[in-house]
């Protein structure tokens, strides 16, 4: 083994501590979440150090290497995921139970990276339910650990006399990785998040560290020879992962260039840090020494015990809860630390093949639970001949409201939703214009989505398309959104639509005091029955949808629709205190959109855009709760600002009256 570091284990903590804060929702770890980059860094440089230092003693076994690895991840993981189960049956809905057997199913192949890149994204409000979602890291790892000893092992042998050609193989592999992180963080940024091609590079950094201490010793020994020049590199290390916690946030394209700076500063930590440095001090110090060595038992144990607790309450859980769950999170940790990883890791104890049957029977026993809590949709069967009364009929409600939505489906030849402008759609649009005459664009984000779906049931007219995404607004711009390629096309084709119309979520238009941008936790966390603050309108966002929408009045006249007084009422709330509940706006919640609403429409009027139309839909719409979200008859709402196809049916009614009095419709 190699020798001791304890400030890798204070590093450890380092990164742990931030990742739990952050999936606790403190907004001062906004950038938390490169916790986990510091453990890929970590990782390669112990692993790669002990491969190198076995096999220049001749005595490393691949055996023996995956043994260590399966003593030191799949005890804790596999009881922490047995744990879990019983909690997740009596306080899930069916969809959730399904979506979580299938994550644990998923994990004991090593693969819930690529079943969470399908599912979700990491920064989705809707991942945050996730109890397994962390597990991401651990395939990426495991993935990597699969192909890399072979690799290198292969490498040493045929180039053993020629260390520098193979660390500059790696150099050059963790480029091509880096490359396509920054590309795909851009283009493809979920994949990029999870997948290991995108990841890799940063296993490199730590593997490149351990390889030049391994075969450049005398180099490494010049570098560091100085106090000055150890004390100047940790700090600056530190400081470097302090500064991503601090200053990144879910907005941060990752994990591109941007995660250069965590993962160079874990490089400079291990590669300069000593116990005599100030760095070293603090991260020796028995509290983050203590930390780092139950941080892989309180990673795992975190997520899954936020997750469940914000399953079984209505709202958000309060900061002090999350704090209290955070020690728990950390209690637990030191106890699975000290009697399931402690033991397991010790070959006196345990012996190979009861770690090979532990390890098979737990993977098969998670794998078929998994599988067929997967299988039965969570038991809906059972679960459903369970419920009785207003809780049956209220589960019956809630349980179609994903059925028939109109936002994405194809209403005809010429109404559809375009998913993106390759040749053929192009096509299309052109085809469509010549023989139905100029259509109408939807533009925006979700709730664009939802306005279509709305727009179809409710016009006749022949020419009606959707270049709304979800997530896509012009001040928050993904790769997949088609804002840009929509300008473009418009100025080349001016007559192929006769109008633009546009609709974006209310919500990301508002600020608060601290100056954090507005999302759906600005109303959600508060119970039903707790006012909400005086939120302000986000006027430079404003701003920057009013030039952008301007640019598209230059080439067709444009619509925009205020934004919708979303009740943000959840179809678990919903599930949970019956159809027939007396449900009613937060106090201040109407005063606060109708502030963001006038201010939006005085702006639109300042910019004294001749083309541009703003329409008020707070103004044109009397939004009344107690009988437009739901009754035992009909669920008007989902996910508390999304409609249901009923509400895309009786909401767009109104709406069609909004558009019709502006504009002749074909």
């Amino acid at each position: 083994m190699i020798k001791y570091r304890p400030e890798i284990d204070g590093l450890r903590a380092l990164a742990v501590i931030p990742v739990i804060l952050f999936h606790a929702g403190f907004s001062a770890f906004s950038g938390g979440f490169i916790g986990v980059d510091v453990f890929f860094v970590i990782s390669g440089y112990l692993i790669t150090s002990i491969i190198l230092k076995e096999y220049k003693n001749k005595n490393f076994s691949f055996i023996n290497f995956y043994e260590r690895r399966a003593r030191r991840i799949l005890p804790a993981l596999f009881f922490i995921i047995a744990v879990t189960f019983p909690f997740a049956w009596l306080w899930m809905s069916p969809d959730d139970l399904r979506e979580f057997g299938g994550s644990a199913a998923a994990v004991t192949v090593f693969g819930s990276n690529f079943f969470f890149w399908k599912k979700t994204g990491y920064f989705e409000t809707a991942a945050e339910m996730k109890p397994l979602l962390h597990t991401w890291s651990l395939a990426v790892e495991e993935q990597f650990y699969l192909l890399f000893p072979l690799c290198l092992i292969l490498l040493l042998t045929l180039l053993k006399s020629r260390p520098s050609l193979i660390m500059s193989i790696m150099l050059a592999a963790a480029i091509i990785s880096l490359g396509l992180a920054e590309w795909g963080s851009r283009n493809e940024p979920i994949a990029s998040f999870f997948l290991l091609p995108t990841r890799g590079w940063e296993l490199l950094i730590g593997i490149l560290i351990a390889f030049s201490a391994h075969y450049f010793p005398d180099k490494v020994s010049a570098i560091n020879g100085k106090e000055i020049t150890l004390e100047i590199g940790s700090i600056l290390g530190l400081g470097m992962i302090i500064a991503s916690i601090l200053l990144y946030s879910v907005d941060t394209p990752f994990p591109g260039f941007y995660a250069l700076v965590p993962t160079l500063g874990t490089a400079l930590i291990i590669q300069f840090c000593t116990p005599n440095t100030l760095v070293g001090r603090i991260l020796c110090s028995k509290l983050f020494v203590g930390i780092g060595l139950i941080s892989y038992s309180a990673y795992l144990w975190h997520q899954p015990i936020f997750a469940l607790a914000r399953h079984r309450s209505l709202v958000e859980p309060a900061p002090e809860t999350f704090l209290l769950l955070s020690a728990l999170s950390l209690a637990l940790a030191a106890g699975t630390w000290r009697f399931i990883e402690q033991p397991f890791r010790q070959k006196k104890r345990i012996a190979r093949k009861h770690v090979v049957q532990f390890s098979m029977a737990s993977a098969i026993f998670i794998a078929i639970t998994g599988w067929v809590f997967y299988s039965t949709n969570g038991f809906e069967r059972h679960w459903h001949a369970s419920l009785t009364g207003i809780t049956k009929t209220t589960y019956e409600l809630v349980s179609k409201s994903e059925e028939d939505l109109g936002r994405k489906k194809t209403f005809g030849e010429c109404r559809f939703p375009l998913k993106k402008f390759s040749e053929s759609e192009v096509k299309r649009l052109k085809h469509c214009f010549e023989k139905h005459g100029p259509g109408l664009a939807i533009l925006g984000d979700s709730h664009a989505m939802d306005l279509y779906g709305a727009i179809n049931r409710n016009l006749d007219s022949p020419f009606i398309v959707s270049f709304a995404k979800g997530g896509c607004r012009p001040h928050a711009v993904e790769p997949k959104c088609l804002y840009d390629k929509f300008l473009d096309f418009i100025q080349e084709n001016p007559k192929v639509f006769s109008h633009a119309i546009f609709e974006q979520a209310g919500f990301y238009l508002f600020t608060d005091d601290q100056g954090q941008n507005g999302n759906r936790k600005f109303f959600n966390t508060f119970r039903l029955n707790e006012e909400v603050p005086d939120y302000r309108p986000h006027e430079p966002f404003i701003n920057i949808m009013i030039d952008y929408l301007h640019q598209i009045s230059q080439s067709i006249p444009v619509l925009w629709l205020g934004p919708r007084l979303d009740p943000h009422i959840s179809l678990k709330q919903i599930l949970k205190l019956g159809c027939d509940y007396q449900y009613q706006l937060r106090p201040n919640l109407h005063n606060v959109y109708k502030s963001l609403d006038n201010r939006a429409g005085e702006m639109v009027d300042a910019a004294n855009t001749t083309n541009l139309t703003y329409i008020s839909q707070i103004d044109n719409h009397d939004f009344d709760i107690k009988s437009e979200l739901v009754s035992c008859d009909v669920l008007y709402w989902r996910n508390g600002d999304h409609w249901t196809a009923q509400g895309e049916q009786f909401f767009g009614n109104h709406i069609a009256d909004l558009i019709q009095r502006e504009i002749s419709i074909p």
